[in-house]
């Protein structure tokens, strides 16, 4: 098993450099195996079209089944998370905040049955009743809400599994998409806290972090920093604790047409955190979106033949080659997740060609 794990990341190795400067004789010794490898590369993700409250549309569409169906057969369970935006919009409420789950459960039911997980955004406002964080009643409610969320899908499911899911904040908030929502940072922090103790109530073993957004240098992204800051030493809206629960930093660091610029980014990112916030050194952190560029949509030869997936893949090794290296500066985490987006997907034929040459030593 060993041996092949090595001789997977060879393979890896190989691809990228012949797909990167053309052809070239390598010569790899596998007879000594330095290192686990550590498959990381395992989610993909997508966002429902306007209008957001008609998500269901989307997510549960023929399209989509065949979709999650295509996934979910990427041979040795090569992709095992979709993070999905607007998840919330596929619940109902009226005006008692009595919560209609059906959608949702059907899509929760979905993944299920594919082996998957959600990579659980608590994103969305059921109806649109939820539009102000800074609103103390509304906060309170948005607590409620996800403790009966998290409560239903561990009855559902159990909580062995649901504590595998990756709950996480709304996408981005430094962007501003909050559809009707008004989100200020005080709002977010505000947020963050209903969350982090609404899925607490529910089971301490659930995960939880964020912000999924750019991280870019201080002072921009200041919804991206004041998190840090208010994890690391603010005040808990509903315990009144100094700092709250940060189970992991989640970033979008993308390429600009080139994969390393991607780890470039993630780089300076981290050494930054970890300069500001020494606490949070431990703190495993997640890129969980890396697309190679900017703009899934933006139309690019590679994407339409196997280049997507070398690149995919020197994404991936370079991440290796990182967090293995003892020259880095920046001080280990307990993974450097570069989990890559696939837009909406529809390239998994394409890439599957890198997952199953790198999931064939976890066998």
């Amino acid at each position: 098993m060993r041996s092949c794990r090595a001789w997977s990341l060879a393979i890896l190795l190989g691809l990228t450099v012949q797909v990167a400067f053309g052809a070239f004789l390598i010569n790899v010794d596998v007879s000594q195996t330095e290192r686990e490898l550590k498959h990381f590369w395992k989610s993909t993700g997508y966002c429902p079209p306007l209008p957001h409250r008609k998500a269901d549309l989307f997510d549960l569409s023929k399209d989509q089944i065949i979709n999650l169906a295509y996934i979910s057969s990427v041979p040795h369970n090569g992709i095992e998370q979709i993070r999905i935006h607007w998840l919330l919009e596929l619940i109902q409420a009226n005006g008692t905040l009595h919560y209609n789950f059906t959608n949702l459960d059907n899509f929760m039911d979905l993944l299920w049955e594919n082996k998957l997980r959600p990579g659980f955004e608590l994103m969305g406002s059921p109806s649109g009743y939820f539009t102000d964080f800074e609103d103390k009643r509304q906060v309170i409610q948005w607590k409620d809400l996800v403790t009966q969320l998290a409560e239903r899908y561990i009855e559902r499911y159990g909580l062995k599994h649901v504590s595998k899911w990756n709950f996480e904040t709304w996408n981005e908030p430094d962007h501003h998409d909050f559809d009707n929502v008004s989100m200020t940072v005080n709002g977010f922090l505000n947020y963050y806290d209903a969350c982090s103790e609404g899925l607490r109530q529910a089971s301490s073993q659930l995960k939880f972090g964020g912000p999924g957004d750019s991280f870019h240098p201080f002072p921009k992204s200041p919804m991206c920093w004041s998190l840090l800051c208010h994890c690391h030493n603010g005040t808990n809206f509903f315990t009144g604790e100094t700092g709250v629960r940060l189970d992991y930093i989640a970033m979008h660091k993308k390429g600009a047409g080139r994969s390393l610029y991607i780890l470039e980014q993630e780089t300076e990112a981290v050494g930054q955190i970890q300069k500001l916030f020494p606490r949070f050194t431990s703190v495993p952190v997640y890129n969980d979106e890396a697309d190679p560029l900017v703009g899934w949509s933006v139309p690019q030869l590679w994407r339409a033949d196997v280049t997507y997936a070398a690149m995919v893949a020197k994404v991936d090794l370079s991440c290796v080659v990182f967090c293995t290296s003892t020259i880095s500066s920046v001080a280990p985490v307990p993974i450097l997740i570069c989990f890559i987006s696939i837009g909406l997907c529809l390239n998994i034929g394409v890439i599957s060609l890198a997952y199953h040459l790198s999931c064939q030593g976890s066998q």
